[in-house]
């Protein structure tokens, strides 16, 4: 095959137009990286990895845009570019590559996503570690991580403060001191906490004839 002629399509892609009348969408950047010409003959190992490194170029970009909106482990972005029907060991590559360039980081991610989880959202350990690794982060990050939390009475300390608040709502409409306690127990159960914190806050919460 012969390129006939390039023409721009739009700010980033151009056309490219074969002696066979094909034409082939193509980003500026790939085109420029092959250094493709008019009259340049196009070989079918040309053809082939010029429409991979396009799929690539695609795959990259529509990468760097979820990156851009927030931090994401590998894992999530990973599933996010397979839902655009991208081809698996493209990803792959790009994954690969984001690594290498620092872009993409799992133990930043982890670090930055459980100081959120601990500081805006209040969570306990349990669901700290739970959505880390439902976010696919290594089980060795994610212990590091975890053993380098100042925990233990921070727990207990955050449990109870959100465990007050829950219990000043429940109040306005249940009277039964059983169904409050155990309405405080679920919460704190659902964010993650363990039972020795819950039991603690329980105790200082509930008078023991309660």
């Amino acid at each position: 095959m012969i390129i006939n002629r390039i023409t721009a399509k739009d700010g980033v892609n151009v056309s490219i137009h074969l002696d066979n009348d094909e034409t082939l969408i193509i980003s500026g950047e790939v085109v420029l990286k092959f250094g493709l010409r008019k009259n340049d003959v196009v070989s079918d190992e040309i053809y082939t990895a010029l429409l991979n490194e396009n799929q690539k170029y695609k795959i990259k970009q529509s990468a760097l845009n979820f990156l851009g909106r927030r931090i994401h482990s590998a894992y999530e972005l990973k599933n996010k570019l397979r839902k655009k029907k991208f081809d698996s060991e493209l990803i792959d590559e790009v994954i690969n590559s984001l690594k290498v360039s620092g872009l993409l980081n799992d133990k930043e991610f982890a670090d930055r996503f459980t100081a959120e989880l601990l500081l805006r959202k209040k969570s306990g350990i349990n669901k700290i570690k739970a959505e880390l690794i439902k976010r696919g982060i290594d089980r060795n990050i994610i212990s590091n991580l975890l053993n380098s939390l100042d925990t233990g009475s921070n727990q207990v300390e955050q449990a109870k403060e959100i465990a007050t608040k829950k219990l000043a709502s429940l109040q306005k409409r249940i009277d039964d001191k059983l169904k409050l306690k155990q309405r405080v127990y679920s919460f704190l159960f659902s964010k993650g906490y363990d039972y020795d914190t819950i039991n603690s806050v329980i105790g200082e919460l509930f008078n023991p004839e309660d």
